[in-house]
C-alpha cells in the first residue's frame, strides 16, 4: 500500500475542484492547440524564409536584388522561375489559382473556402520561385496560407468544431506573421483585425499564445533582430508633426493607385491572348527587363534596400524615388495580377517606405525644419500604405513600432495612417483582401439591398418548450435523471424563473467515474456562465454569439430577464437557410408565452 501524502492530496483535490469549476475547459485545450499551431505556424515561417534565400542565391546569386542587381545569365531567371511557378500555381492546383491570404481569411469566416493542403503545398512552392526569382511579390501571403493550412489540418485532424477550427486557423497564421517580422502583437492582431475581422475575447487568447510561440521559434532560430532597422523618431519640435496629414495624403493616393493598377491589371490579362498559366512571365519579364536597365530595386521585397536608404549608405534622388515608386508599383501590380503566388503585404511595405522617404526628401529640400529625418517619414509611410491596403490601422501601428523598435513613433503614424485610411476609404470601402473575396461572390456586402433575413429574429426560432432545467441546488441523481429523461446534452440552471447557467453532460464527468464525490455535486457547483438573448435580436446576432462563445443553445430571456425559452444554433441555421431558398421570412410566433 502507497504511503499517505495529504499535502499532495490536498493538491490533487484543489487541482480536480479547480478543473472542474472552469467555465469552458473547451477553450482551454483550444489555447494548448494554440500552443502548438503557433510552434508549427513559426516553423513554417522560418522554412518558408530560409527557402526563398536559397532559391534567390541560386537563382539571381543573391538573397537581396534589389541592392546588389543582377547581370548577365541571371536576368533570365525571374522569367523562368515565373514560367515554373505558373505552371506549379496555376496549371497544377485543382483551383487553378495559387491560393493566399484572401483564401484563409474566407475560411475563417465561414465561407466554403476549403484550405485544400494540395493546393496550399503547389501556392507555396510556386511563390518560393516568385519571389526567389525576384518578382515584385511579399512572403506574408505564402507564410499565412501555409502556417494557417497546417492549423487548418490539425483541427480537423482533432474533429473540433467549426468555430474552434477557425479560430485555430487564424491562430496558425498569427504564428507565422510573427516569427516572420519578429512581431507578437503584430501577428495577433492580424489575425484579428484582418483574417476574423474581430476583436472578439474567445479569439484573443489563441491568437496571442500562438503568436508568442511563433515568435520563440522565429527568434530561436533567426535569432532576436528587427525586421527593419529604420532611424529613432525624435520631435525637434512640434512643427514637425505638421508634415505628417501631409504624408498620409500621400499614402492614401498611393494606396488608390495601387489598388487602380491592380485591376486594370487584371482587365487587362483577361484580354491578353496568353495561357494562365503564362501570366506570371509577364511580371519576371518586367523586373528582368528593368534590372537590365539599372533598376533592380524593384525586385523581391526590398527589405534591404530599405534598411540601406534609412541608414544613409544608399542615397537616391527625389527623381530616382519617384521613378522606382512608379516602377515597383506597376511590377507589383503584375505579380499579383498575373497569380505569381506572392503576396501583396511585402510591396506595399515597400510603396510606403518610398512614399515616406520620397516625401521626407521634396519637404526637407523645400522647408528643412519640417522635415528633419525622411528616414522616419520612411518609416511612417510604410505602415501607413499598408494599413490603408489591408484596412488594419492597428495591426500595422503595432507591427511597424514592433518591426522597428521604435516605440515613440505611435503617435506621428496614428495620425498619418488615419488621413491614409480616409483617403482609401473615400475610393474603396472594402481592403483589398476582403474585396477579392466580394468579387468571388463570397461574404456580406458592404452595403446591399434589404433581404428577407434581415427580418428574422430570435422569437422566430425560439423553442417554448421541450428543454430541461432544475435548480441551483439539484444533486448529481437529480441531474442524471434530468439528462436520461432527454437526449440534450445541457441542463438549464434556472432560480426564480432566471437562468442562471448551463450545466454541460461533460459537467459530470468526474462525477461519474468517481461514485465519492457524487455527494456534494449540485448544479450550482458546476454550472457555467452563458449569455442571455432577446426575442427581439437578429438572427445575425445570435449567430455571432455561438461563434463567440462555442455553445450549441442559449436561454431566451424577457424584458425581466425571466426564461421564457431556449434557442438553438441548428434552429438558427435552419431558419436562415429556409429563408434563403424562399425569399420569405417564416411568420413570428406570438411574443409572449401563453
Amino acid at each position: 500500500m502507497s504511503e499517505q501524502n495529504p499535502i499532495r492530496d490536498l493538491a490533487s483535490a484543489w487541482m480536480e475542484r479547480v478543473n472542474a469549476r472552469l467555465p469552458d475547459r473547451d477553450r482551454t485545450r483550444l489555447l494548448g492547440y494554440s500552443a502548438v499551431v503557433g510552434v508549427v505556424g513559426g516553423a513554417s515561417a522560418v522554412g518558408f524564409e530560409l527557402a526563398m534565400d536559397a532559391v534567390a542565391t541560386l537563382a539571381l546569386g543573391s538573397e537581396e536584388p534589389a541592392l546588389v542587381g543582377v547581370s548577365g545569365w541571371r536576368l533570365a531567371m525571374p522569367v523562368v522561375t515565373a514560367l515554373l511557378g505558373g505552371a506549379l500555381g496555376v496549371a497544377a492546383t485543382r483551383a487553378h489559382k495559387p491560393r493566399g491570404i484572401p483564401d484563409v481569411i474566407g475560411a475563417v469566416r465561414g465561407e466554403p473556402v476549403p484550405l485544400d493542403a494540395r493546393d496550399g503545398a503547389l501556392s507555396v512552392a510556386a511563390a518560393l520561385l516568385a519571389i526567389g526569382g525576384g518578382q515584385s511579390a511579399g512572403r506574408e501571403g505564402p507564410i499565412v496560407m501555409l502556417a494557417g493550412s497546417v492549423a487548418g489540418a490539425l483541427g480537423e485532424r482533432l474533429a473540433l468544431p467549426p468555430h474552434a477550427w477557425r479560430v485555430l486557423v487564424a491562430a496558425g497564421a498569427a504564428a507565422g506573421i510573427a516569427a516572420s517580422f519578429n512581431s507578437p502583437l503584430g501577428g495577433a492582431f492580424f489575425a484579428m483585425e484582418v483574417l476574423l475581422g474581430s476583436f472578439a475575447v474567445d479569439a484573443f487568447a489563441p491568437t496571442v499564445v500562438a503568436s508568442v510561440a511563433g515568435t520563440v521559434v522565429g527568434q530561436s532560430l533567426l535569432g532576436d533582430r528587427l525586421a527593419l532597422s529604420f532611424p529613432e523618431f525624435s520631435l525637434a519640435h512640434p512643427r514637425e508633426l505638421l508634415v505628417y496629414p501631409l504624408l498620409g495624403v500621400a499614402c492614401g493616393l498611393v494606396t488608390v493607385a495601387l489598388r487602380s493598377a491592380l485591376r486594370r491589371v487584371g482587365q487587362g490579362f483577361e484580354r491578353l491572348p496568353l495561357p494562365e498559366w503564362g501570366r506570371p512571365a509577364v511580371g519576371g519579364v518586367a523586373v528582368a527587363s528593368l534590372a537590365a536597365v539599372g533598376l533592380p530595386h524593384v525586385m523581391g521585397n526590398g527589405y534591404a534596400l530599405l534598411d540601406a536608404l534609412a541608414a544613409g549608405t544608399v542615397e537616391l534622388g527625389p527623381a530616382f524615388l519617384a521613378g522606382i515608386l512608379v516602377a515597383k508599383l506597376a511590377t507589383t501590380a503584375l505579380a499579383y495580377s498575373g497569380r505569381s503566388g506572392g503576396g501583396i503585404f511585402a510591396p506595399t511595405l515597400f510603396l510606403g517606405a518610398i512614399t515616406g522617404q520620397l516625401v521626407g526628401e521634396v519637404v526637407g529640400s523645400v522647408a528643412p525644419r519640417f522635415a528633419s529625418s525622411p528616414g522616419v517619414l520612411a518609416t511612417v509611410g510604410m505602415g501607413a500604405v499598408a494599413a490603408a491596403v489591408a484596412h488594419a490601422p492597428v495591426t500595422m501601428a503595432l507591427m511597424v513600432a514592433e518591426m522597428t523598435g521604435n516605440y515613440a513613433i505611435v503617435l506621428p503614424l496614428l495620425v498619418t495612417i488615419a488621413i491614409a485610411l480616409l483617403v482609401s476609404v473615400a475610393s474603396d470601402r472594402s481592403s483589398l483582401y476582403v474585396q477579392v473575396l466580394l468579387d468571388r461572390g463570397l461574404l456580406a456586402k458592404p452595403e446591399r439591398d434589404h433581404h428577407p433575413v434581415d427580418g428574422l429574429r430570435v422569437s422566430h426560432v425560439t423553442a417554448r418548450e421541450g428543454w430541461v432545467s432544475v435548480g441551483p441546488d439539484a444533486e448529481y441523481d437529480e441531474m442524471v435523471a434530468r439528462f436520461l429523461e432527454r437526449s440534450d446534452d445541457e441542463l438549464f440552471v434556472v432560480q426564480d424563473g432566471r437562468p442562471l447557467g448551463v450545466v454541460d453532460i461533460q459537467d459530470l464527468k468526474h462525477a461519474m467515474v468517481d461514485p465519492a464525490r457524487r455527494p456534494g455535486t449540485t448544479a450550482r457547483g458546476i454550472l457555467r456562465s452563458v449569455p442571455t438573448v432577446r426575442p427581439e435580436e437578429t438572427l445575425a446576432s445570435v449567430m455571432e454569439t455561438f461563434f463567440r462563445t462555442g455553445l450549441e443553445v442559449l436561454p431566451v430571456v424577457d424584458a425581466g430577464g425571466h426564461l421564457i425559452g431556449v434557442v438553438s444554433e441548428r434552429a438558427v441555421v435552419g431558419a436562415l437557410e429556409r429563408t434563403l431558398a424562399t425569399g420569405t421570412p417564416p411568420p413570428a410566433p406570438p411574443r409572449t408565452l401563453t
